[in-house]
């Protein structure tokens, strides 16, 4: 049976009390599912049929005959490293949060489609508080439960292979990009959190993962150009300017579609949709995107979309629906868990870039690029939510000196960084850090590391002049 170390589902417990034959595990174990309000019909159904099991026996059931009376049993699995008890009190306190987060969602979603009124909203928080609140059940867990259980949970994450951002500062602490990550990327306006966030879609491109990029600010053909000037970095000897990569198109027709052939026959596919695909902000709108895109790269490429990224998250307070307008902190904070609902339930990695506020922001400025959690713009439920948070802090002289200010603020499974550090840019070719190779699926020198050796060496590239072409030399 396989043994990983998960939230238990109600059959994972119910074997595991089985396989102890314990009745004082049993009793327990029943009479915290049975006052657990949080269960669904079948669940409950499950323990009234494992009830009448053990009465039919007079004690505990065998593994046998439960497999026997519902085959379902067969893929269960056995609750290790924590006593079952301790397993059943974080089974029934996740049921909880869920519960908590479905209130809150529907509530959120009734307010902003005018069907309640805020108050109403309001009151319908406050009971998803109290359904979410602490209570003597989690206070027994905190102080009962072994201590090496979190450490094993964090040590499977850390073990586990993301997509490498290629910043080195960043990758040595943070393990990738997996799936069911929610990070964000922060920054103030102009600080490159667009070109990093589509520097890791690149990545994952090139490590043969599929992305679906909601470009809210910029439009799908400028960013596309973009990473069209970042894919000629593969190849730095015939690197063009983002500045002029469009009169290259034109210019070099068939060098560019040399360019644009070796972009598109990248493993992986970055699908960019802008304002003008999507008729509404909603979460309508955004589900009908999501299945049309799947089945487009599944088509293609063999499976859907890995990664969804969301540039940026603060665009979408500008709904259709006024009641939402009303109250734009509200709809960040709502758009956030939609996001983070579809990275734990449904299994994509996302990554939203925000907006940090103009006091993060001064507050930044003073303290030579670094960040507080405080700093993030309009939205809470970000900082709440989030597996990891790196910020972007760029000034006018660091871009020049091809550098940037980048600091993991945040990092559920292991540690953050308490000082941002600087890594290289390259904003005129739409690139930050080092990039990714295929053989690796680690860091790797997609070119020359040593920006000033790099620049050094300028006379080598294709460096195309406007004048030049204009006048046909």
């Amino acid at each position: 049976m396989n043994q990983d170390l998960t939230i238990a589902n109600i059959r994972d417990i119910l074997i595991s009390v089985s396989n102890s034959n314990n009745i004082e595990i049993k009793d327990k174990v029943l009479e915290l599912l049975k006052d657990c309000a949080f269960l669904s019909k079948v669940e409950k159904d499950i323990i009234q049929t494992y009830e009448t099991l053990c009465s039919d026996v007079s004690g505990v059931p065998t593994v046998g005959t439960l497999v026997a009376k519902d085959q379902e049993y067969t893929n269960a699995r056995y609750i290790q490293d924590i006593s079952i008890v301790e397993y059943t009190k974080i089974f029934i306190k996740n049921k909880q949060n869920i519960k908590m987060h479905d209130m809150m969602t529907k509530g959120m979603s009734d307010y902003i489609s005018g069907k309640i009124r805020f108050d109403d909203f309001g009151s319908m928080v406050q009971e998803a508080l109290v359904i979410g609140a602490p209570n003597k059940m989690e206070d027994d867990i905190e102080s009962n439960l072994d201590d090496t259980f979190y450490e094993k949970l964090t040590d499977k994450k850390q073990t586990e292979k993301g997509i490498a951002f290629g910043i080195q500062c960043i990758d040595e602490v943070y393990r990738g990009l997996l799936q069911g990550d929610l990070l964000t990327i922060a920054g103030y306006t102009g600080s490159m959190k667009t070109t990093l966030a589509a520097n890791l879609a690149y990545n994952a491109a090139v490590l043969g993962k599929n992305t679906l990029y909601l470009s809210l600010e910029v439009s799908k053909e400028d960013l596309t150009y973009a990473l069209l000037s970042r894919h000629s970095m593969s190849n730095t000897n015939n690197a063009v300017l983002r500045s002029e990569i469009q009169e290259y198109a034109v210019a070099n027709k068939e060098e560019f579609i040399k360019l644009a052939k070796s972009y598109n026959e990248l493993k992986g596919k970055i699908r960019i949709i802008d304002e003008k695909d999507i008729v509404t902000y909603s979460t309508t709108a955004f589900n009908d995107v999501i299945e049309k895109i799947n089945k487009e790269l599944t088509e293609k490429t063999g499976h859907g979309i890995d990664i969804i990224v969301v540039d940026h998250i603060q665009l979408l307070k500008f709904n259709d629906s006024k009641s939402a307008m009303d109250n734009p902190y509200l709809l960040i904070n709502y758009y956030t868990s939609y996001f983070r609902e579809k990275a734990a339930r449904e299994g994509y990695a996302v990554v939203l870039v925000s907006q940090t506020s103009r006091q993060g922001y001064e507050y930044a400025c003073k303290h030579q690029g670094q960040y507080l959690e405080t700093g993030l713009a309009e939205a809470n439920e970000l900082e709440r939510a989030s597996t990891g948070i790196i910020t972007v802090f760029a000034t006018e002289n660091g871009k020049q000196s091809h550098e940037i200010s980048v600091q993991l603020l945040k990092n559920r499974f292991g540690e953050k960084m308490a000082q941002p550090q600087q890594a290289p840019l390259l904003a005129e070719y739409f690139m930050i850090g080092t990039g990714v190779t295929l053989e690796s699926e680690s860091v790797g020198p997609v070119f020359d590391t040593n920006i000033s050796n790099f620049f050094a060496k300028q006379d080598e590239l294709v460096d195309i002049n406007l004048d030049d072409i204009l006048s046909g030399n």
